[in-house]
């Protein structure tokens, strides 16, 4: 899987048994748009990367109404982390927004080979890292960015989310509803 290869040289060198042991516990799978890889209260037994497509996580507030935490692009990791390593119910859904390609593998077992594979064991530290970055950098822009601003990052680390997802799915996600979406967005194309 050349893929694998390629997103693991990312964060550390592993050897060929290595690389081999963990290819025997993943598999590649496409999955049309809408389709349900997690949902809420379900207790996650497979880390996902996003090979290819889009896929959210959401959530439901106490009226039923549906809030998108985050989107998943290609080559992040689209699982319930918390619920995979406390091996509890996800407090989120994960649904794939566009048609997915996607690499799942089953997490006590990668675990497992992380005790065998220090190179893996540190795959996994730098993976963490990056996504509580990630998180915390997501967090941070919500809390101190502008709608306009949190948008305009939005266009520029996804340039085709536009056309790929309804307008009010990318309002979900930035915290703002579609109405304040459509002022952000007709405000730029007047300044341009």
């Amino acid at each position: 899987m050349d893929f694998i290869s390629k997103f693991t040289a990312k964060y550390a060198k592993l050897s060929k048994k290595c690389l081999r042991d963990l290819e025997a516990i993943i598999e590649v799978k496409k999955y049309p748009k809408k389709t349900i890889l997690t949902n809420v209260n379900e207790i996650p037994k497979r880390f996902l990367i996003l090979k290819e497509g889009i896929v959210r996580s959401f959530l439901f507030d106490k009226k039923g109404k549906e809030f998108n935490r985050a989107l998943f692009i290609k080559s992040e990791l689209s699982s319930s982390f918390t619920a995979l390593i406390q091996n509890k119910p996800s407090k989120f859904a994960f649904e794939c927004f566009t048609d997915c390609e996607i690499v799942a593998g089953d997490y006590k077992e990668f675990i497992k080979l992380t005790k065998i594979y220090p190179e893996l064991a540190q795959l996994y530290i730098k993976i963490l890292e990056d996504t509580f970055v990630l998180l915390d950098n997501r967090f941070t822009e919500h809390v101190l960015l502008e709608a306009k601003d949190r948008y305009l990052n939005l266009i520029k680390s996804t340039p085709l989310i536009e056309e790929q997802l309804p307008q009010y799915h990318i309002a979900s996600f930035l915290g703002i509803t579609p109405v304040q979406l459509s002022r952000i967005r007709k405000k730029l194309v007047t300044r341009s």
